[in-house]
């Protein structure tokens, strides 16, 4: 296990600063004297900004021969958690199980509406309109499902609230409201 040396502030800032930077922006790997205390720093910053898990610290940057490769990978995560949901926000979400259960059933509707659709030509087209509703409803629960996933990463939770918040609209978002599965 690598050990580093403890966090200085100034270690923290320039991290941040490093992260802050858009993907493709050419950072010099640090010299090897510096780079224990730069890679613990820059981990530490992708941490508190739920870039990688606390577990996922350790891996956060695999070597100086990665340097540029993993920064960049980093901020493109940055990036993609702008404007995303504090992780609290899953919270505001139905309980796992529920949320588990409401999968379920949007699931078996849809497949017995394609079914239906496959049985009864006549209709065909309103039971494919109503498993597309019901598929879509499903996505919506499917995002929600991984947002409150205990064992999905920080990043990832996050990811989902992001897409959960697109998918329902702001209006809802507010109100803490998901499509109905039924």
């Amino acid at each position: 296990m690598l050990t580093s040396p403890p966090l200085r502030a100034a270690d923290l800032v320039l991290a941040f600063a490093l992260l802050g930077a858009p993907p493709g922006t050419p950072e010099p790997t640090p010299p090897p004297a510096e780079y224990p205390a730069t890679r613990a720093a820059v981990a530490e910053a992708a941490y508190r900004l739920d870039l990688v898990s606390a577990d996922g610290r350790a891996g956060a940057l695999a070597g100086p021969d990665r340097w540029q490769e993993d920064l960049d990978e980093l901020r493109r995560r940055r990036l993609a958690l702008e404007g995303a949901p504090e992780l609290w926000h899953a919270g505001r979400l139905p309980p796992r199980e529920v949320v588990s259960r409401a999968r379920c059933a949007l699931r078996q509707r849809e497949e017995w509406l394609r079914a239906m659709a496959g049985a009864h030509a006549d209709r065909a087209a309103a039971y494919t309109a109503a498993a597309a509703e019901a598929a879509a409803r499903k996505a919506v629960w499917d995002l929600a499902e991984d947002a409150v996933n205990p064992h999905a990463t920080p990043y990832d939770r996050r990811l989902a609230l992001k897409g959960l918040r697109e998918a329902v609209g702001e209006r809802a978002w507010a109100e803490v409201w998901l499509p109905c599965p039924e």
